[in-house]
């Protein structure tokens, strides 16, 4: 249970720093993006859920450890790691394939008409 919600901490918090709409997220993002380039390692992995997860993950499990005395913080810090880079890649999926469910359906709307 503890690896499900560190998991899911460390999957919205890599959203949010990646991918959010959330105005003071998009804002930060954009600006150093800006800054850096996208080409650059920084804006790289700003746009990496994989890279991100790692570095969020490695906060949560942090955490967890302060407050609770993991054991073999490392393995939960990689596991948790892992399991938001599959969440974030799997909500990806799931965006890509309901938008293009979405571009059928309005398609076919329109040849129905």
């Amino acid at each position: 249970m503890t690896l499900l919600l560190m998991a899911l901490a460390t999957h919205y918090l890599t959203y949010l720093i990646v991918d959010s709409d959330f105005p003071p997220f998009e804002l930060l993002r954009a600006t150093i993006i800006s800054k850096v380039g996208e080409a650059s390692s920084i804006g790289y992995l700003l746009t990496c859920y994989w890279c991100v997860s790692a570095y969020t993950g490695l906060a949560v499990v942090g955490a967890a450890d302060l407050s609770q005395d993991l054991s073999m913080p490392v393995v939960w810090w990689l596991a948790v790691a892992v399991s938001a880079g599959w969440l974030c890649t799997v909500r990806e999926w799931v965006g890509y394939l309901t938008s293009q469910a979405r571009v059928r359906f309005i398609k076919e709307a329109r040849e129905y008409q």
